[in-house]
């Protein structure tokens, strides 16, 4: 037999409901499916996740999140917050920010032969962002396929003191996520 809630039970339930929304200190974000060549005086030279927090614009991040497993080509929504003390020590020294990622959702999957440009724009000699690797480059940590005239011109660009591109494209490998089709000063 179905009995009516009382009155306080429901104003009790709708309290609890309204606290546990107030309390939520989680924001709502989205990180881009590329990662960007990254230099700032506080931070080595390095790879940075381009974030977008709901209703702000967006900016860099290096190294900052925490549980988060990016994938070239992988647009994600994230639910983040601000680390637990045993986890500061996570993070890594020269990171921009630290955020522990609660949840993420794949919301976007670019398909193979997607082309993006990545810029170098640090004007130092020897950025030593690339290196000859097994697939023709290696962009910090990651396998890039390429000829060995697109080798060849990124690394010599990457010894110059100047700025440069390389145009990419996914090659929807895991192993070797992005292949470089061709390199040029800025």
């Amino acid at each position: 037999m179905w009995r009516r809630p009382s009155v306080a039970w429901l104003a009790l339930t709708a309290l609890t409901a309204l606290t546990a929304l107030a309390c939520d200190d989680t924001t709502h974000a989205t990180v881009a499916p590329f990662l960007e060549p990254c230099v700032a005086p506080y931070v080595d030279e390095g790879l940075c996740f381009r974030i977008t927090d709901d209703g702000q614009p967006s900016r860099q991040i290096h190294r900052g999140l925490l549980y988060f497993s990016f994938e070239w080509g992988v647009t994600q929504r994230i639910r983040y917050t601000d680390p637990r003390d045993d986890e500061v020590l996570n993070c890594a020294p020269d990171s921009t920010e630290c955020h522990r990622v609660v949840d993420a959702d794949v919301a976007t999957r670019l398909p193979a032969g997607t082309p993006f440009t990545l810029e170098f724009r640090s004007t130092e000699a020897s950025h030593a962002w690339l290196r000859p690797g097994s697939h023709g480059l290696a962009l910090r940590g990651y396998d890039v396929e390429a000829t060995a005239e697109v080798s060849a011109a990124a690394i010599e660009l990457d010894a110059m003191p100047l700025a440069y591109r390389i145009d990419v494209e996914l090659t929807g490998d895991h192993a070797v996520p992005l292949r470089a089709v061709a390199a040029a000063p800025l």
